[in-house]
């Protein structure tokens, strides 16, 4: 971000498109400040979305996002572990085009996305780690994604901090 106040232009769907990850090209305007990839027993939610028992073991990969050294996003994504498990998906660095590119090499190319936005209060734990007032709000996006058969997978559940970004969404009539 150049200068304080400036909003960070998040544009949607074209951030999404399979041109964008197959070049190679990132989908996230923000530097990666942290990556975990862990095993972990789906939440309740995310095992009905993803049509997994609820606890079975889902992979996940845990982002912050930075600009200029300050926290603007965390996301969460849970994939099925049968699916992503002993893949680039597990590890840190994913490889050029991200997971995206990687799902489409194990022939689940996402082809459809639904986001679901929702501006709300803050957690404690979230204005601490995106360095928020008590006060502020976050905008939180769950992103599912599926292939071609319609097999969800992906959910990515993104905090978006507030001040920071502008949501753009441009499409044809």
């Amino acid at each position: 971000m150049a200068a304080d106040g400036e909003r960070i232009i998040r544009t949607s769907p074209q951030r999404l498109s399979r041109q964008v990850w197959e070049s190679g090209r990132p989908i996230q305007n923000a530097d990666v400040s942290e990556v975990r990839v862990d095993q972990v027993a789906a939440p309740d939610g995310i095992a009905l979305a993803l049509g997994v028992p609820a606890g079975e073991r889902v992979l996940r990969r845990s982002r912050t996002y930075e600009i200029d050294g300050q926290p603007v996003q965390t996301a969460t994504s849970y994939l099925p572990l049968n699916l992503a498990d002993g893949t680039p998906i597990a590890q840190a660095d994913t490889g050029p085009g991200g997971t995206y590119a990687r799902l489409a090499e194990l022939g689940h190319a996402p082809i459809h996305f639904t986001e679901d936005v929702l501006v709300r209060p803050a957690t404690i734990a979230e204005s601490d780690r995106l360095d928020l007032r008590l006060s502020e709000s976050i905008i939180q996006i769950t992103r599912i994604a599926s292939d071609a058969g319609g097999r969800i997978v992906e959910i990515n559940e993104m905090i978006l901090h507030s001040r920071r970004y502008q949501l753009r969404y441009e499409f044809e009539a």
